[in-house]
């Protein structure tokens, strides 16, 4: 039964309990008014609370009978309600029931409230909606955990040739400064003996991994060997290593103007760390030092102890002989081999993002595909 239905309801049994006739009607705001026609009539006010519920109610109307004068126009308010009766058997006087006698029960029991002002938020979730969106976030972090991978991957390549290419902008800075090559007497005098150029290798560093066999240990050619941080104290001026050891730039002899040519990152850590680290080495974004060739011979090319091996070096899918280089490398006949060249003064590259280098394969093949060069990129 809607609350409507029940208003008129009640107003029947109202009626039927005090023998009048009903008139009624609805007005806004929930006010019905219920009107008893005796002689000249009145309305009895009777205020109903609309909610939003359904029920069934019961109704039981307890009145005391009191007598009035038939001649008021309303009902009286309790206050002026006669104290005497009129004498019995007047025809002017009729039994009556003032609104404010009457008494409506409604059973809590029987109505089903749905307001809102009674309505219970639940708290928390349900196990079935947890587990949906722990589901969605593992979906969506499988679809973006490999795309922020690639990113970073490629952001540290990106780092490692603004890095190759400051180091070489560095030392050609330093040539036209100087005309000569940043490099110690040792390292001058072991090319012109061997007749080649000389690389700033692995020497007295962990030999870079390397697949399918070989050693990863990279060296230039001749007796004296040294690695990039005898470079780096020229470039940079150090007049001793972070770790307190003399460089060969002591007193600045080989730097006399004192330019920093190089703005490299100093890390306090000696080994897998970017940067330039306390023994003086300069290494990638991914730990491996940066394998450094100058050309010391004065032919205006570099020969790497490295990317010089044909097998490394050659294209495959050359069918020249001998065969053209990768990259741009530049095939060179020697005592009846071929190794290969760059036309230009400097070579520097970096073993990647795998950290590993390949001697059986081409330059453009397997481990050996990611590492970042200075050329031909």
């Amino acid at each position: 039964m809607t609350c409507g239905w029940t208003s008129w309801w009640v107003a029947k049994q109202i009626e039927s309990r005090i023998g009048a006739k009903r008139q009624s009607s609805f007005f806004k705001k929930g006010l019905m008014q219920i009107k008893l026609v005796e002689g000249r009539g009145d309305r009895v006010p009777l205020p109903i609370a609309w909610e939003d519920c359904s029920w069934q109610a019961r109704v039981r109307v307890v009145a005391r009978p009191v007598r009035r004068d038939s001649g008021f126009s309303h009902f009286r308010s309790p206050s002026r309600v006669p104290r005497t009766f009129p004498r019995a058997g007047s025809r002017r006087n009729i039994l009556s029931v003032p609104p404010w006698k009457i008494r409506v029960t409604l059973p809590s029991s029987l109505m089903k409230l749905k307001s809102l002002n009674h309505r219970r938020f639940r708290l928390g979730f349900t196990l079935i909606e947890l587990l949906v969106v722990i589901s969605i976030i593992a979906i969506l972090a499988a679809l973006l955990l490999p795309a922020l991978s690639r990113a970073k991957r490629q952001a540290k390549i990106q780092q490692s040739k603004l890095e190759i290419g400051s180091i070489v902008n560095a030392i050609r800075k330093y040539e036209a400064d100087y005309n000569r090559m940043p490099c110690s007497s040792g390292a001058m005098q072991a090319a012109a003996t061997a007749g080649t150029d000389f690389t700033f290798g692995t020497d007295r560093l962990p030999d870079l991994p390397v697949a399918g066999g070989g050693s990863g240990h990279i060296l230039s050619g001749g007796t004296y060997q040294t690695n990039n941080a005898e470079l780096m104290a020229i470039l940079l001026d150090l007049d001793a290593y972070p770790n307190g050891q003399l460089t060969i730039n002591t007193n600045h002899v080989k730097n006399p103007q004192k330019s920093k040519y190089l703005n490299a990152s100093m890390v306090n850590a000696t080994t897998n760390a970017p940067g330039v680290g306390n023994d003086g080495v300069y290494r990638d974004p991914w730990g491996n030092p940066y394998i450094i060739t100058l050309d010391l011979n004065n032919d205006e090319r570099a020969r790497d102890s490295f990317y010089s091996n044909p097998t490394i070096a050659g294209d495959p899918s050359s069918a020249s002989n001998p065969k053209s280089g990768f990259n741009g490398l530049i095939p060179k006949q020697i005592s009846g081999t071929y190794v290969y060249e760059l036309n230009g003064p400097v070579m520097i590259w970096s073993a990647g993002p795998d950290r590993t280098v390949n001697t059986a394969l081409p330059g453009n093949k397997g481990e050996n595909k990611d590492n970042v060069l200075s050329w031909g990129q």
